[in-house]
């Protein structure tokens, strides 16, 4: 049966009703981390042109600027690219210059050339256009300027690897007066850009229902770092087989 109760017996019992509600169940939860490099922030610097080193200027540990020079690599291949683009080029404004002229001789009001004339000057012009283009395609994946090169430099075959980001050096595998061939693509430098790391931590299967992306979580490093908190930006959707831990991480800043 039900009881029906006066409003005076309700305020003599002092009895309250409330809505039933949805409370979602909370643990505090104590995870052990390790700081890491934000891996998506890593760049690795290669010399792109066979040579030996002349010069190293940076070390591990080092902090570097963008365009920073890293090392100093003298490549007579280099030198041979940046005297083919100034004979390309010179072939081409002849045989630019040459077409030019053979394209009015041979218009519809004058025709004072043959067809054979025009169309060899013609074909001439685009061979060396595309020779043109090709040292010039090679020296921009260097990140050359022939144009101002010999004004910059006083040895065309002088190539300076330089940091293509603002960051620290954490890594470094060249030595002085070692020979780069074409083939050797192994970096030379990692840079990190160390404005973020990554705390990582090794959650238990039972803790995931309690962790979601965009969390706030507070952690505690030592006495002489002070504590920080940061948000849950990843949450790992497999186990690890060897410690049966799923991959928890947080972003941090690193002023």
């Amino acid at each position: 049966g039900h009881v029906i109760l006066s409003e005076k017996q309700k305020r003599l019992i002092n009895l309250k009703i409330s809505t039933v509600k949805n409370i979602e169940e909370s643990k505090e939860i104590l995870l052990y981390g390790e700081v890491h490099f934000d891996k998506t922030k890593l760049t690795k610097v290669m010399v792109k042109v066979p040579g030996f080193v002349k010069s190293i200027y940076k070390n591990i540990g080092d902090r570097v600027k963008k365009n920073a020079p890293l090392a100093l690599v003298e490549s007579y291949e280099l030198a041979e690219l940046i005297r083919n683009y100034s004979l390309y080029k010179a072939k081409y404004e002849n045989c630019d210059a040459e077409f030019i002229r053979t394209e009015k001789l041979y218009s519809k009001a004058r025709q004072v050339i043959s067809e054979k004339e025009h169309l060899a000057a013609k074909q001439n012009y685009q061979v060396a256009k595309a020779e043109l283009l090709a040292v010039k395609s090679k020296l921009k994946i260097l990140g050359i300027n022939p144009e101002g090169y010999y004004k910059n430099t006083e040895n065309i075959a002088e190539y300076t690897v330089a940091s293509p980001i603002k960051g620290t050096i954490i890594e470094k595998d060249i030595t002085l007066g070692e020979t780069f061939v074409e083939e050797d693509y192994r970096p030379i430098f990692v840079i990190a850009d160390l404005s973020n790391v990554w705390v990582d931590f090794q959650a238990h299967h039972e803790d995931i229902s309690f962790l979601k992306r965009g969390q706030l979580i507070h952690i505690n490093f030592n006495k002489h770092i002070p504590d920080k908190k940061a948000k849950i930006t990843y949450i790992s959707p497999y186990i690890d087989e060897e410690t049966k831990t799923i991959l928890v991480r947080a972003e941090l800043d690193n002023p």
